[in-house]
C-alpha cells in the first residue's frame, strides 16, 4: 500500500515552484509531472491516473478536514472509475486498482459547484408541464421541451418545461423562475448567466481561471442558453422586429420603493454590516447615500487587520441582494464627495 499526504504534497508543490525550473521533486517518482489544482477533485483526479498508469494497485491518501469538507465523492469515482476504486473513510481516501460498481446518482458528473443546489431544486419542483398565455412558443432539445407564454410586449408571463430528468430538470425548473418576469430578450441574452449564478455555492472554489462563462462552469449550461435563444428567435419572426439594444433591468420591489428615505437608509445600513460581519470584513463602512433606489454609496478606511474591503466588494454585493431582495450596486464615494462629508461633520 502506498501511502501518502495531500497536504504535505501541496506544500511542496508550492515550496518546488520557488525552486525548481519544472516538475514536482517533492513526492513519490510517479508523481513527478503532477500539477496541483486548486479544486481538489481535479488535483485528486491526476494523483489517481498517474497511479494507474504507473501500475499502483493501492493507494492511501490523507486528507486534511479541509479538502473532505469539499470533496465530491460521487464525481471523483464516476471520474476515476477507469482507473479503480474509492472509498473514503474519514479523512482517509483509498484508491484499488480492481473497479468497483457504485451506485452513483445521477448528478455525479457535474461541476460540485452546482450539485447540491441542483438537487435541492430536484426535490422541489415548481414549473413542469405546459405554459399557457396571450401567446405561447416552445423550444425543444435532448428531449424535452421549454415553452413560455408571453405578453404582446414580450414579458413572459409563465414559463414551463417537460420531458427532462435528472439534473436537467432541476436545472430547467430554477430556469424557469429566472425567466418569468423577464422579457424573453432579457432570457435569451442573460438568462443562463442569472441561472450559473443563482446555482453556484460561492463556498467551493471556482476551477475556471479568468472569465466564467456559464458553459465553462459546466457544460449543462448549454442546455437552456440553446432553448432561450431558440424562444427568442422564433419570437422574433413571428413578431417581424428587428431586435434592439436590451435595457433591461429588474423592477424594484413596491415595498422597498415604498419606505422613506431615512428607512432605506437605516436599512441598508443594518443589512451592509451584517453581511461585512458574516463576511469576515471590517464593519465600520457606511452607507453614505442611496442613488437609484439600490445604488449604495459607501465609505471607508482600510482596517489593516481585516481583508481588502474593495476585493470583496462583488461577493459582499451579491451577499446584500440575496438579504435584502433588491438588485443591489455598490459604489465607493469618491474622494471628493468625503472631503466635502467630512467637512460639514466638522462645521
Amino acid at each position: 500500500m502506498t501511502e501518502l499526504n495531500y497536504q504535505e504534497l501541496v506544500d511542496g508543490y508550492y515550496d518546488n515552484l520557488n525552486n525548481n525550473l519544472r516538475n514536482f521533486k517533492g513526492g513519490p517518482g510517479f508523481l513527478e509531472t503532477w500539477v496541483h489544482d486548486e479544486d481538489h477533485n481535479r488535483s485528486l483526479l491526476e494523483i489517481l491516473d498517474l497511479a494507474h498508469s504507473h501500475g499502483i494497485d493501492n493507494l492511501n491518501i490523507h486528507l486534511p478536514s479541509t479538502v473532505t469538507s469539499t470533496l465530491n465523492l460521487d464525481w471523483l469515482r464516476r471520474n476515476a472509475s477507469e482507473f479503480g476504486s474509492l472509498d473514503l473513510q474519514g479523512e482517509s481516501l483509498t484508491f484499488s486498482n480492481a473497479k468497483g460498481v457504485y451506485g452513483l446518482d445521477e448528478f455525479g458528473g457535474l461541476s460540485e459547484t452546482y450539485v447540491d443546489s441542483l438537487k435541492r431544486q430536484s426535490a422541489n419542483l415548481h414549473f413542469e408541464g405546459e405554459a399557457i398565455g396571450d401567446e405561447v412558443y416552445t423550444a425543444r432539445a435532448d428531449g424535452g421541451s421549454l415553452s413560455v407564454g408571453v405578453d404582446p410586449e414580450g414579458l413572459v408571463q409563465e414559463a414551463k418545461h417537460h420531458g427532462f430528468r435528472g439534473p436537467e430538470q432541476a436545472m430547467m425548473d430554477c430556469f424557469c423562475s429566472i425567466l418569468t418576469g423577464r422579457t424573453l430578450q432579457e432570457g435569451a441574452e442573460h438568462g443562463a448567466i442569472r441561472l450559473e449564478a443563482l446555482l453556484r455555492d460561492p463556498l467551493r472554489p471556482g476551477k475556471v481561471k479568468g472569465l466564467l462563462t456559464p458553459e465553462t462552469g459546466d457544460p449543462i449550461f448549454a442546455l437552456p442558453t440553446k432553448l432561450a435563444r431558440q424562444l427568442w428567435q422564433s419570437y422574433v419572426q413571428a413578431k417581424g422586429l428587428a431586435p434592439k439594444r436590451n435595457f433591461w433591468r429588474d423592477p424594484v420591489s413596491v415595498l422597498w420603493l415604498g419606505l422613506a428615505s431615512s428607512e432605506k437608509m437605516r436599512r441598508a445600513q443594518t443589512a451592509l454590516t451584517e453581511g461585512c460581519r458574516a463576511l469576515g470584513l471590517q464593519v465600520d463602512v457606511l452607507v453614505t447615500e442611496i442613488k437609484s433606489e439600490t445604488r449604495l454609496v459607501l465609505s471607508y478606511k482600510q482596517n489593516p487587520d481585516k481583508p481588502d474591503f474593495g476585493r470583496h466588494m462583488i461577493k459582499l454585493e451579491r451577499w446584500l441582494r440575496e438579504k435584502m431582495g433588491i438588485e443591489v450596486e455598490l459604489q465607493l464615494e469618491s474622494l471628493e464627495d468625503r472631503n466635502r462629508r467630512e467637512e460639514r461633520t466638522k462645521r
